[in-house]
């Protein structure tokens, strides 16, 4: 089901690509990191220094890392991505 995930994220959002640490951001992208739960899946997002990151029907809430994002709940491995900074570009289908 990641795999599937994955290779629908990158084919949904042209501006997407996986990277292999936030090191590796350009300067026009913000970074994304996704892990899987037993039954779940979390992203947090990562721009300028600062982690962010969403739960459901909650508000966006700041936090000091990834190890307080993903807790104990999803404990896969995490995989890194670098969005382009500026509108989201989708390609339906």
């Amino acid at each position: 089901l990641r795999t599937l995930i994955i290779q629908r994220m990158i084919t949904a959002f042209p501006e997407l690509r996986i990277v292999s640490s936030f090191k590796d951001l350009e300067e026009d992208e913000y970074g994304i990191a996704f892990a899987t739960g037993k039954d779940d899946f979390h992203f947090i997002r990562y721009d300028n220094g600062i982690y962010s990151h969403k739960r459901g029907g909650l508000e966006i809430e700041q936090i000091k890392d990834e190890e307080e994002g993903f807790g104990k709940r999803y404990r896969s491995k995490i995989i890194y991505f670098g969005m382009k900074k500026g509108p989201v570009k989708f390609n339906e289908g």
